[in-house]
């Protein structure tokens, strides 16, 4: 996942080119190795095989991980408090029962396999428009259960998603949460049929749920992986909405709960926060540390060792210590530059905005770091007369992690531009019901989705048709959300 094309490549040629530096010993020794990050996890007396390190020396590996400790602490400890949509609070956090709604713990791991077992006859999202008689013999079922995990994810207050670096290692099955979103989704259009309030409120509670298990410092595939369940729910909740049936009171009632929902929509920073920490962690720490060494809150499944995650060291000189140095140090600086290019609270708007200036500036540095990639600049670079002040290993260090930015780190703006061209149907359906409560006037979108989104979006009611657009940058082509007055 961390790892891709060519930084490797160049990569390999700032290794190979380390064999060429005279004099530059690290000094380091063998040592027991250090322990787990949050005093978790266990270790032994048997270092891993390792080449040499040829860029790190031990202090320098040290210091990087007393940096990552406290942020994969606060992780472990990180408490969510967000309203209720409605009811009374379960007692303690939700993480319990997400991990048994994630992790299909009965009586839903049936449920999963029968979803599965149906999907190889037919794309979900077009058997539950049919209504299927397979997926509705699995809703007769599975409906209820599937319903009661969610709304026992969203009764909690302290809602922290457990998938956090440090906490645990995301699921090994993500599109559970895709399919348990056309599952919930399809016995919300059959509830629609007597009940579209009733239906609405199901589908709030299933993207609180959602929203509550990328709460906090996930990685980036979680927090795609939900957005795509986002967009299924939310894609229900217009074609319910376009139905006409909802009453004002029950549109109050909801613009009201989809008000909460986007008060308290996991921000964007938080995931960028928490891929550098999962890189930081699983691509860096782990990589060098003993085979037997588990990562404070458990190994991901399977083990990135094992994936080659990020392939550093392969037909390199570089060793397990060096390709892990280079992955924490550039996962320590990514985190900085992205907290000033996306702050905790900016919009996305704000973030987009601050991440294209980000790449422009990085596209520098890359280009920089392939013009010094060169077999002829690293020579004369490494045959300077001595008395330089610069020392070839830090100068080999900064050019390997330079070239590593484009293997190492994804597209931000491309994954901040997937992620609100599904969201923004969140401010839309709250637009939507507002209207409804309005007695079928253009309600105006809340501060909460401007807030959000960083743009407002147009709302218009003709002929008792409400139309939201989003705006420009979040407007996937010709993309509009409708519904219908009663």
């Amino acid at each position: 996942m961390v790892a891709k094309g060519t930084g490797m490549d160049r990569l390999s040629i700032a290794a190979l080119a380390l064999t060429l530096v005279a004099g530059c010993k690290s000094g380091d020794k063998k040592k027991t190795p250090p322990p787990a990050p949050n005093g978790s996890g266990t270790t032994t007396t048997t270092a891993a095989p390792d080449a040499p390190p040829k860029l790190f020396v031990d202090a320098e590996l040290t210091t990087l991980e007393s940096a990552l400790t406290p942020r994969l602490d606060a992780n472990a400890k990180r408490t969510c408090p967000r309203p209720l949509l409605k009811g009374t609070a379960r007692p303690g956090p939700a993480s319990d029962d997400i991990i048994a709604f994630v992790e299909a713990k009965d009586p839903l791991t049936k449920c999963f396999y029968k979803i599965e077992e149906a999907q190889k006859v037919g794309k979900l999202d077009e058997m539950v428009e049919k209504r299927d008689a397979s997926l509705v013999a699995i809703d007769k079922e599975c409906g209820e259960p599937l319903a009661t995990a969610v709304t026992n994810i969203a009764t909690h207050e302290d809602a922290c998603s457990p998938y956090q670096p440090g906490r645990r290692p995301e699921t090994d099955k993500p599109l559970r949460l895709l399919q348990a979103a056309h599952m919930l989704g399809l016995r919300a259009r059959v509830l629609a049929d007597t009940d579209p309030a009733a239906a609405l409120w199901l589908l709030a509670t299933s993207v609180r749920a959602m929203q509550d298990i990328s709460r906090g410092r996930v990685n980036l595939i979680t927090s795609i992986t939900v957005a795509a369940a986002y967009e299924t729910l939310l894609r229900h909740v217009e074609k319910i909405l376009d139905g006409g049936k909802l009453a004002a009171p029950a549109a109050g009632e909801l613009a009201t709960a989809f008000d909460a929902l986007l008060a308290s929509e996991p921000r964007f920073a938080d995931t960028l926060q928490g891929e550098q920490d999962w890189k930081a962690l699983y691509g860096g720490l782990m990589r060098y540390m003993p085979a037997s060494w588990m990562p404070p809150g458990g190994a991901p499944d399977p083990d990135p060792r094992k994936m080659g995650m990020p392939p550093l060291a392969k037909g390199t000189k570089l060793g397990a210590k060096d390709s892990g140095g280079l992955v924490l140090q550039s996962a320590s600086e990514a985190s900085a530059s992205l907290d000033q290019a996306c702050p905790a609270t900016a919009s996305y708007l704000a973030c987009r905005t601050g991440l294209e200036l980000r790449a422009a500036k990085r596209a520098n540095v890359v280009r920089r770091a392939e013009a010094l990639l060169d077999p002829d600049a690293i020579a004369k670079q490494l045959t300077a007369p001595a008395g330089g002040s610069a020392d070839p290993r830090e100068v080999l260090k900064r050019m390997a992690l330079d070239a590593l930015e484009p293997g190492l780190h994804f597209d931000y703006v491309d994954f901040l531009d997937k992620k609100v061209k599904v969201l923004w149907r969140l401010p839309a359906a709250q637009a939507a019901l507002a209207s409804i409560a309005a007695g079928c006037k253009p309600g105006q979108p809340s501060k909460a989705a401007n807030d959000l989104i960083g743009e407002p979006m147009t709302v218009t009611v003709d002929a008792k048709v409400i139309t939201v657009i989003p705006p420009g940058f979040a407007r996937p082509p010709g993309a509009t959300f409708k519904g219908k007055c009663p």
